[in-house]
């Protein structure tokens, strides 16, 4: 059951509460791990896709996506 009306339930919503974690690589999550993180051209590709595709799952709302 819903807690609230599908229109105003996004889909970036679903996805956070739904995975546990919603980052594409491990040094979103935790950059010291990569000694190379901050000068990192795909990290930097990444991060843009990353950005790119909450965008749009932050856009749709479980009512566009049941029809």
């Amino acid at each position: 059951m819903l807690s609230r009306p599908p229109e105003e339930i996004t889909v970036g919503e679903v996805v956070r509460s739904l995975e546990r974690k919603t980052n594409l690589t491990i040094c979103f999550e935790t950059p010291e791990k990569c000694e190379r993180s901050q000068s990192c051209v795909s990290r930097n590709i990444w991060s843009s896709a990353f950005e790119a595709m909450y965008v749009k799952v932050d856009a749709m709302t479980l009512s566009v996506v049941h029809q």
